[in-house]
């Protein structure tokens, strides 16, 4: 059953929060969806975690996927299991693949050697000269 258009917007600015970013004009929301669930992210970010899952579960390397809730939302964190057992489903809402930042996919990747991956806000690009 879908919500309402403003309780939409309000998950989209809870889940955005969520991820860390601040969502604006121009920015677009995707979704993941796992088992029976629905997690909305921003689509730079969804990008990235497609990436990174897709490298991992290719490497049949089973990982947990965290995140933080902020303080706002009653604070906490999700965590999910990505195995491939359970579908994924990643919708993008723009029709624009993102840049995307490799340092930021090695942090994430990196981030599994300490209990799953950790959802982290993007790096800044450091240029190569």
């Amino acid at each position: 059953m879908a919500p309402e258009r403003g309780a939409f917007r309000a998950m989209l600015r809870l889940n955005a929060a969520v991820a860390g970013i601040t969502l604006a004009r121009g920015i677009t929301v995707g979704v993941l969806r796992y088992h029976d669930e629905e997690f909305e992210f921003e689509d730079r970010m969804l990008a990235h975690l497609q990436i990174v899952i897709s490298t991992k579960l290719r490497r049949s390397e089973n990982f947990f996927l965290t995140w933080a809730v902020p303080a706002g939302s009653g604070s906490g964190r999700h965590a999910l299991w990505i195995d491939n057992g359970v579908p994924l489903h990643m919708t993008f809402a723009g029709s624009r693949a993102p840049q995307i930042n490799r340092e930021w996919i090695e942090s994430l990747i990196l981030s599994s050697a300490t209990g799953g991956v950790h959802l982290t806000d993007d790096p800044p690009v450091t240029s190569v000269e």
